[in-house]
């Protein structure tokens, strides 16, 4: 009985987390690449999405202050770090819910 409390409420914290988050068209966007791409780099990000560095950093900070999305480093030769973006397990799941897509 506690677990589906506690599931319950880690559901909500979420839900409340995207609510206050997504009142830009930009982070709607993110969210949504990365429901369906298990990880997107800066670059395709920038992109895909048609936005400079500079707002797509600024949008991304909230996400990533909020624990909506994580972001992995990738190091690579040279000593050069790639940087993509993931959502967290938890999120990605409340996210399919609402979207009504099947888990993975």
């Amino acid at each position: 009985m506690s677990t589906s409390k506690s599931e319950d409420s880690n559901v909500m914290s979420i839900v409340s987390k995207l609510i206050r988050v997504l009142q830009d068209s930009v982070k709607v966007e993110v969210i949504m690449t990365l429901v369906n791409e298990d990880m997107a780099s800066f670059r395709l990000l920038s992109r895909r999405l048609r936005v400079n560095h500079k707002k797509l950093k600024s949008n991304l900070k909230p996400l990533l202050s909020c624990g909506i999305i994580e972001e992995v480093q990738i190091k690579v030769a040279d000593g050069r770090v790639y940087r993509a973006y993931r959502l967290r397990d938890d999120a990605k799941r409340v996210l399919q819910k609402l979207l009504g897509e099947p888990t993975s």
